[in-house]
């Protein structure tokens, strides 16, 4: 979309808009690798962006991926509850925007991010059903991309 490839004005930042192109280009990227369909969710979308932005500052990468991801484990099927099996599944990335001119540059750093880490792409198509959610620091400029698969 020629939109996506327009310039982003940093200080007036359309965060659920960044949303879409990241979930576009993710859907994108999965149709193309697996063939798979992903549709998009909006149930914790809201709450997703509450914690990341109470918390970006306060608790390290790694331990608000953890509080996310157990938030998101709420949303999970009964029957993957009571299984003990892994249900919902989110992956935490953020980086400066310094340099970025276009969101689809931004949603294709999250991809890449993604598939060079081994451990997290083994998780990229991990269920049908997915949603995006950002949230932009201006006072230091990262960005914060929560891509999150429901079962």
């Amino acid at each position: 979309m020629i939109i996506n490839a327009q310039e982003v004005d940093w200080n007036h930042l359309d965060e659920t808009r960044l949303d879409s192109v990241i979930f576009a280009e993710v859907h994108e990227f999965s149709k193309n690798e697996w063939g798979d369909t992903l549709l998009c969710s909006s149930v914790a979308g809201p709450r997703i962006y509450r914690v990341l932005k109470r918390n970006h500052e306060r608790l390290k990468l790694d331990r608000l991926d953890i509080k996310l991801n157990r938030i998101i484990r709420k949303f999970d099927s009964e029957i993957t509850k009571r299984s003990g099996s892994i249900g919902s599944l989110g992956r935490l990335d953020s980086f400066s925007i310094q340099g970025y001119t276009s969101l689809k540059e931004v949603a294709d750093k999250f991809i890449t991010d993604w598939k060079n880490s081994p451990g997290d792409y083994f998780f990229m198509g991990w269920s049908q059903l997915g949603e995006a959610v950002t949230y932009y620091d201006r006072r230091t400029q990262v960005i914060y991309v929560f891509f999150v698969y429901f079962t």
